[in-house]
């Protein structure tokens, strides 16, 4: 697993600071620039697609602290091979230190989230049931906003859910501030403000296969010589992400993504 340092707080002093300070007395290119106050630290994220085994589809992603959620929502659908084709939104849900506070949250609020990040929040307050001050607009707030605040950082996660028909929830986790030095290690090339898929497992889900249900039946048929030759033909010829050369679970291609994701600068 990649290294990374905690996320700063109030009574903690940046963690990053000496590395700011030595890399002022060294030469640096733009692949290996450190952190600074002009160029704010990357974070670090675990991205599990939920309801997807065998295997589990997950993403490693360092994402710069400057994105938006909307620029967060590209991120993840580059990294997980969507389409783009549905609508998205992405929920903030608090952390339980233990099952008895989550039972009681529960009671109370019924697993509702703290907060809900869509592309048009007023539109969206007339069809859902959410209070109109928690739904707010994934295009002003920032990564930062959340992961540097102290009503939220070590007290919340991520839940990113794309296409409301299917259903596809991402869990997303902070692991902390990327370590310059691990991306300068695996990726020379790679500058450090733009996001970088450290790794995974899984090939990218087909697009309106049916939720779950539908993904772990379609592995099945495109993995077999003999059956549903329709179903195949639909992955491979109209299956808005398919592949016409047909579908390993295990394989995808991170070169590829990272090459996409070079495109998303901060």
């Amino acid at each position: 697993m990649p290294k990374v340092s905690k996320a700063r707080t109030s009574q903690r002093k940046d963690p990053l600071q000496g590395t700011h300070k030595s890399a002022s007395t060294s030469k640096t290119n733009g692949a290996s620039r450190p952190p600074t106050a002009e160029h704010p630290p990357n974070y670090l994220f675990h991205c599990l697609m939920i309801d997807s085994e065998d295997p589990m589809i997950q993403r490693m992603l360092s994402v710069p602290s400057t994105f938006t959620l909307e620029q967060m929502h590209e991120v993840l659908q580059v990294s997980f091979g969507w389409a783009n084709s549905h609508l998205w939104q992405f929920k903030l849900h608090r952390i339980f230190s233990t099952e008895k506070e989550e039972e009681e949250d529960l009671g109370e609020n019924g697993n509702m989230p703290l907060l809900t990040f869509v592309t048009d929040p007023e539109d969206r307050v007339s069809t859902h049931p959410w209070p109109e001050e928690d739904l707010k607009s994934a295009s002003e707030w920032k990564l930062s906003d959340i992961f540097e605040n102290d009503e939220y950082r070590s007290k919340v996660n991520l839940r990113y859910e794309y296409d409301f028909g299917d259903s596809w929830e991402h869990h997303i986790t902070f692991l902390g501030i990327e370590d310059p030095g691990h991306r300068k290690a695996l990726m020379p090339d790679a500058e450090y403000d733009i996001p970088v898929c450290f790794g995974g497992e899984g090939h990218p889900c087909a697009e309106d296969c049916g939720g779950a249900p539908g993904w772990e039946h379609l592995k099945e048929v495109l993995t077999k010589k003999s059956r549903d030759p329709e179903l195949k033909d639909w992955y491979k010829r109209y299956c808005a992400n398919g592949d016409p050369k047909g579908l390993d679970p295990y394989k995808w291609n991170i070169v590829k993504v990272n090459d996409r994701l070079a495109k998303l600068k901060a």
